[in-house]
């Protein structure tokens, strides 16, 4: 994100993030180090604990869904600079936010996603034949083709599109 906000000629505190983080703050204290200002840091939760650890520290947090944000949020909104969606649930269960995040504006060329997930549970009529190779292939075709119809381009590696690791 540095890297993009610096070819692009913006500096990093002028930058916003969107995050989903834990109680121990850990992405938004890296994003904080990096140089984003915690007033440019937008983290919805839906633990009111999270909250509050969030905003004892500066962080733009109120009690809501990152789903929720996206759906509400004006299209005329400057994209965000990083995403970052650290969630403890599975690929299957998020697929849908990964659309949106990539088809409401929130996201735009130079923009870095990130996202972690759990790899255990695939759709409930395969999760016997699910495995982490499955988990990376619905996660990475899911913002391929949502960026595809809002024209973006994913980049991953270095690797255009991603096609290596699908």
């Amino acid at each position: 994100a540095a890297e993009e906000a610096d070819r692009a000629g913006v500096p990093l505190h002028e930058e916003r993030a969107l995050v989903l983080d834990g109680e121990e703050a850990r992405t938004t204290q890296a994003l904080l180090a990096q140089g984003f200002s915690p007033e440019n840091i937008l983290a919805p939760n839906v633990r009111p604990n999270v909250v509050s650890a969030l905003r004892e520290r500066g962080i733009r947090s109120w009690a809501g869904s990152v789903e929720a944000y996206l759906r509400a949020l004006p299209k005329r909104m400057k994209p965000f600079r990083a995403v970052y969606l650290d969630h403890t649930g599975s690929v299957p269960r998020h697929a849908r936010l990964l659309r949106l995040l990539m088809t409401s504006g929130a996201v735009a060329p130079g923009s870095v996603v990130a996202a972690t997930f759990s790899t255990k549970r695939g759709p409930r009529q395969k999760s016997h034949e699910w495995t982490g190779a499955h988990a990376l292939h619905v996660a990475i075709g899911t913002l391929q083709r949502s960026a595809r119809r809002v024209g973006l381009d994913l980049e991953g590696g270095g690797v255009a599109e991603l096609a290596d690791f699908v």
